[in-house]
């Protein structure tokens, strides 16, 4: 499971007033939408996002939404363990969402697929032959 470090702590741009929001393990979906980039938090699921594309390949659609669902999914994950380990533990409620979180993200990646997309292929007979015909003709 990704952590978030404190080499990926926010910043705060020169200049600037605006502090970054802060998300939490139970922020309400539309607010996860709005991650700051500066924010630790975005550059996980940037992170998380790039390694599943670059597994998957060219996501369809339906990868797509998977990926984000994943990236986001991690996200909560690690929310959740990092409130852990400041309470020094869970409680039964935050344990329950935890594994079920955890759970969740293991079903989303599940279906997203274990193995990575086969290698490109080289070129076919057809273009090989091609190819010998053109240069016999050339």
């Amino acid at each position: 499971m990704p952590e978030l470090t404190n080499t990926d702590a926010p910043e705060v741009a020169a200049g600037s007033r605006r502090r970054a929001h802060r998300v939490g393990p139970r922020s309400r979906p539309h607010m996860l939408l709005r991650l700051d980039k500066r924010t630790r938090e975005s550059r996980l699921v940037e992170r998380v996002r790039e390694e599943l594309r670059a597994h998957v390949g060219t996501p369809s659609a339906v990868q797509a939404a998977l990926i984000d669902r994943c990236a986001t999914l991690t996200l909560l994950c690690a929310l959740s363990e990092k409130r852990a380990i400041e309470a020094g533990g869970l409680t039964e409620r935050s344990s329950r969402e935890h594994i079920a979180l955890c759970n969740s993200l293991t079903r989303a990646l599940r279906q997203l697929g274990l193995q990575a997309p086969p290698p490109p292929r080289g070129p076919s007979l057809a273009d090989l032959m091609a190819r010998d015909i053109q240069k016999a003709a050339g």
